[in-house]
């Protein structure tokens, strides 16, 4: 039974794996964006299989192993931390919509048909009033979309960052396969 699908990272200086501009301590470095951005991608691409990664260094750097499957666990994990909280902060501001959206239809539908009650028919009121239903309803449109869909991409966001937090790394010498 083949294993699980290996995302290959070949690397000159290790140092090409951490974020350049990281003033902290090498144990505590960030991951380099493009070396994040290209595992985040290359697991995406393998999103309902196992996978792990396999970092290719010099020799002489295979000593810093256990930072480089820190800093990835470590990175991916704040990922997906940051990416729940934006779903907490999307589903909140989706409630809050959904309140404002249901108050504006009972409020914009009450009055068109106040106004329907009064108006003749074929008359401009009358027009107004339909027209007053149909914005009421729009209110509704938004609240819907955030419930309804707008939280499945930030969910599968999460899935994957979780995902990620735990793959599992291996760091060999550049002439190991």
């Amino acid at each position: 039974m083949p294993g699980p699908a290996r995302v290959e990272l070949h690397l000159r200086d290790i140092a090409k794996f951490f974020h350049s501009l990281d003033p902290s301590p090498f144990p505590d470095r960030d991951l380099d964006r493009e070396v994040a951005r290209f595992i985040r991608e290359e697991v995406q691409d393998r999103r309902d299989e196992p996978v792990e990664l396999v970092v290719h260094l010099p020799k002489h750097q295979l000593d810093g192993a256990p930072a480089v499957a820190e800093a990835v666990h470590r990175y991916f994990a704040r990922e997906r931390d940051s990416a729940t909280r934006e779903l907490h902060e999307l589903m909140r501001f989706a409630r809050f919509a959904l309140v404002a959206g249901v108050i504006a239809v009972f409020v914009i539908v009450a009055a068109a048909r106040a106004l329907g009650s009064v108006a003749r028919a074929g008359t401009i009121a009358e027009a107004v009033a339909e027209a007053l239903t149909i914005v009421a309803w729009v209110f509704l449109w938004r609240p819907a979309e955030l419930l309804l869909f707008d939280r499945w991409p930030v969910r599968e966001k999460i899935r994957l960052f979780h995902k990620l937090a735990a793959i599992p790394v291996r760091c060999v010498a550049h002439n190991d396969t």
